[in-house]
């Protein structure tokens, strides 16, 4: 019984992944490769925290992204804001 809830917990995570994935534009067969991780892991009982966390990641980055375009913050935006002297200091 205790391989049931584990193979379920680990389909879910993944597919909670796959779905995270394919919404934030990653393409369709790279998507289900990196689901695979914790279904794999998951399914195996090795790693598990480490599966766990990066379906959370993922999840997390994708919910972030769909607020992106709500503040019309463009990708160029962030990379010159990084960039900028508030992020890096320059030594002079």
């Amino acid at each position: 019984m205790d391989i049931f809830f584990r193979v379920s917990k680990s389909i879910l995570l993944s597919l909670i992944m796959f779905f995270s994935l394919r919404y934030m534009g990653i393409s369709y067969a790279t998507s289900i490769v990196i689901s695979l991780i914790p279904l794999v892991l998951g399914s195996i009982g090795v790693l598990t925290s480490f599966a766990y966390m990066l379906s959370g990641l993922v999840f997390i980055a994708a919910c972030a992204s769909s607020l992106l375009p709500e503040f019309h913050i463009d990708t160029k935006d962030i990379v010159e804001f990084a960039k900028s002297d508030v992020v890096v200091k320059k030594n002079k």
